[in-house]
């Protein structure tokens, strides 16, 4: 399994990634309201619109009901129209025989020979019917109430009713609703900086807090750390045997909190953003022998055995000082974790093109799959119950290879080998 460029944020990074978060879950929730709100006041619009037209056309057939029976039973299929209040009338006999021939009103904008589908609603029920149908992009309300005389059914009068006006109204309704979501949402999203911005100060009080808390402690403790590493080393000097032993092992923690109040150090100035790099041009084969000889003793130690296939001169654009502090890492995360099971731990170098690769192989282990996605982490390790470490070595490589814009890759094969692999762009001569 190979996993590349892994996630690394500093502290500004990932506040202002929680900010942009909450501006987005607020704006996104108005949006959903609004959206509901509208949807809601359309729905309602609508159903009062059309309440109005059945009890306008209810209306009418109270008062023209007896009327129209008359016509129908004598017969009378001469011309005539009704329109009342854009609702246009006619009376259809039990034999479905229309009265009127023709009409027009302002309640329906064609003809009423193309009315004839409107027969298939006509059925000598006791109640009043209203269904609405579509002609192109017109809708169309028809209603229909069935006619009796002594207990006998007569025929029907109906009525129509264009919704034109209703989608005009929706529609305007829709553009007003647009242009007051348009302002609510500028004014929503200052809100939601504002409030977000809020929410942001007590997270950066406490993460101001951790920092310091980290700085001064690892402040504090480095000068008694070089006293204990000064007396120790004196005392190394003269002692022999098993007290030599002692003393040997007791340097050994006092190199390791050391490189740990480094590391610790080192993410304090990371989360603030105040640390200053100095990017420069230098020969990195020096720096990787240099490391290398450095812990050929520990690797010895460990039985295991370091070995470089390196280009000479290798020129590459980096902070020398956090280039020696990652090989230094990497380099002791092999011999830490490749000690079992391994005995061989590989340093290369690789130019290809305007990129610099170094390549750290151990043949240990490996790092098992289900955790190889959280390995920079800070405060995660892969083996908690193997010696050593806090889970920040990682973490400290992953934000130095982020900070020259680089990228680092691991492939591992549980219980064959493990390589890290950090490629460095080159820019040109000049270029910052």
């Amino acid at each position: 399994m190979t996993i590349k460029n892994p996630h690394v944020l500093p502290e500004q990074p990932l506040l202002a990634r929680l900010q942009r978060n909450l501006i987005g879950i607020f704006l996104i929730s108005f949006l959903l309201l609004d959206g509901l709100t509208f949807a809601v006041t359309e729905t309602l619009f609508r159903h009062d619109l059309l309440v109005h037209a059945q009890n306008n056309m209810s209306q009418i057939w109270h008062k023209q009901q007896d009327d129209e029976t008359q016509e129908i039973l004598h017969n009378d299929f001469s011309f005539r129209q009704t329109s009342d209040n854009f609702i246009t009338t006619w009376d259809i006999a039990a034999s479905k025989h229309i009265v009127q021939s023709v009409a027009y009103g302002p309640g329906i904008p064609f003809p009423l020979k193309n009315i004839f589908p409107f027969y298939a609603y006509l059925k000598p029920t006791h109640h009043a019917s209203f269904v609405i149908i579509k002609r192109g992009s017109l809708q169309i309300l028809v209603g229909t109430d069935p006619l009796w005389h002594n207990g006998q059914f007569v025929g029907w009068i109906q009525s129509v009713y264009s919704l034109g006006e209703m989608q005009i109204a929706t529609r305007v309704l829709a553009k007003t609703s647009l242009i007051v979501a348009g302002f609510m949402g500028v004014l929503a999203l200052v809100l939601a900086y504002g409030l977000s911005k809020r929410n942001i100060v007590p997270i950066k009080h406490a993460l101001q807090r951790q920092r310091d808390f980290v700085h001064n402690a690892s402040h504090e403790l480095r000068t008694p750390l070089s006293i204990i590493q000064t007396s120790l080393e004196l005392a190394q000097e003269d002692a022999q045997g098993e007290l030599k032993g002692f003393i040997d092992s007791s340097l050994s923690e006092v190199h390791y909190l050391t490189r740990l109040l480094t590391h610790l150090q080192r993410l304090a100035q990371q989360d603030s953003g105040i640390l200053a790099l100095d990017y420069q041009w230098f020969d990195c084969a020096p720096i990787i022998e240099d490391v290398i000889d450095a812990f050929q003793e520990p690797a010895k130690q460990a039985q295991m055995a370091i070995k470089s296939q390196l280009t000479n001169p290798l020129m590459i654009y980096a902070d020398p000082t956090l280039f020696k502090e990652l090989l230094i890492i990497l380099i002791d995360n092999a011999i830490k974790y490749g000690q079992h099971g391994g005995n061989q731990i590989t340093v290369q170098s690789l130019l290809s093109g305007r990129t610099v690769s170094i390549r750290i192989t151990d043949n240990g282990k490996g790092i098992p799959p289900a955790v190889q996605t959280r390995i920079f982490e800070r405060f995660f390790r892969a083996s908690p119950q193997n010696g050593h470490g806090f889970g920040l070595g990682l973490a400290m490589a992953a934000w130095i290879v982020h900070m020259h814009q680089a990228h680092i890759h691991v492939q591992s094969e549980p219980y064959y080998q493990t390589t890290f692999t950090v490629d460095f762009p080159l820019p040109r001569r000049g270029s910052p």
